[in-house]
C-alpha cells in the first residue's frame, strides 16, 4: 500500500515561472523547454509524490515541518 498525493505546492512554485518564462522568452520557447512535461498541449504534468505506507508518518512530519499539510 502507498500514499499517493498531488503536488500542489509545486504546482503553485511553478506556474510564476512559467509565466516568467512566456514574459521574458516569450511562448513558443517556453513551451519548448516544457514539452518534456507536457500532457498535451495545454497542460503540465507535475507528477505525484507515491509514499509507501511504512514512510507515511515520515512524510507528514516532513509536510508539517515545511508548513505544508
Amino acid at each position: 500500500m502507498a500514499l499517493k498525493r498531488r503536488l500542489q505546492y509545486y504546482e503553485g512554485y511553478l506556474v510564476p515561472y512559467i509565466l516568467y518564462g512566456i514574459r521574458a522568452i516569450d511562448l513558443d520557447a517556453t513551451k519548448a523547454i516544457l514539452a518534456p512535461q507536457m500532457i498535451d498541449e495545454f497542460r503540465v504534468n507535475t507528477g505525484l509524490d507515491v509514499v509507501p505506507a511504512d514512510k507515511i508518518d515520515a512524510y507528514y512530519d516532513f509536510l508539517s515541518s515545511i508548513g505544508a499539510q
